[in-house]
């Protein structure tokens, strides 16, 4: 470097340098000069790119090319976010969440778009209660789908005498602390007696309509109790809930059910 050159490259301000430079690589000509005037695809700054073949060498700076994700629209809420390169430029990196993208697959592949569709679900009645419910056709060849609930089912089951008619043992504790206190009521949890399309645990034994449910706590619902005071009030029954952890107070439970029996 001349000393000419060097007093021009110590005094000139950078912006007025980079100018004279490209002006010069102009006049002379890139392929000479084996590098390019570019602007960053990722963050717009202009530098030098060394060419490879006819072609700029890298079309990011070195900070962008450090960041190996860059910032995406998602296609379903809009959100922005940030996607691995490889991924964009390989076509993916669209969605910024799977619920985004499971959503974006329901739309292409559901219903009649699906490569298996066979019809969706055919319309059935329930074996037990009559109610019309939808079962796929494949459930149907393997000989399910004939009830609208699991309740419905257990419900044939035990009619059919698939389910124990003897007592279990929070029954059983119920029995005895019935009989102690010569409360009249009788046990027909065995599929003795149905109302509608369920079987009470106790009935009245003096001709009273009342019953009793003994519900346990992992099989019943909290709100079971009431549905089933209101599926024997249909049939003029009263009906009592007891709960299988109120027997640890029996006492209580003595109680609960005089006063229910004393109630008419």
């Amino acid at each position: 470097m001349t000393t000419e050159e060097t007093r021009l490259r110590d005094n000139t301000p950078r912006d007025e340098l980079d100018l004279i430079i490209r002006e010069a690589s102009a006049r002379i000509g890139n392929n000479y000069q084996k590098e390019v005037w570019l602007a960053c695809d990722g963050c717009g700054k202009e530098r030098w790119v060394r060419l490879l073949n006819g072609k700029p060498r890298t079309i990011l700076c070195s900070a962008c090319a450090r960041d190996k994700k860059v910032i995406q629209r998602c296609l379903i809420c809009g959100k922005e976010f940030k996607a691995h390169r490889y991924l964009v430029a390989d076509g993916y990196g669209m969605y910024c969440s799977l619920e985004c993208r499971g959503i974006a697959q329901s739309r292409r592949i559901s219903g009649d778009k699906h490569p298996m569709w066979k019809g969706g679900k055919i319309k059935r009645a329930c074996e037990e209660c009559g109610v019309e419910f939808g079962v796929f056709p494949c459930v149907v060849k393997v000989g399910k789908g004939s009830f609208c609930s699991q309740v419905c089912k257990m419900i044939n089951q035990r009619k059919r005498g698939i389910f124990s008619r003897t007592p279990n043992k929070v029954e059983g504790k119920l029995i005895s602390l019935l009989k102690e206190n010569n409360l009249p009521f009788k046990y027909v949890g065995d599929g003795e007696v149905w109302l509608g399309n369920r079987n009470p645990d106790f009935i009245n034994a003096n001709g009273k309509k009342q019953v009793i449910e003994l519900l346990g706590t992992y099989w019943h619902p909290l709100f079971d109790g009431a549905n089933r005071i209101e599926h024997y009030k249909q049939y003029g029954f009263d009906c009592l809930a007891v709960w299988e952890d109120e027997l640890k107070d029996e006492g209580r439970v003595l109680k609960k059910v005089e006063r229910f029996v004393n109630a008419r």
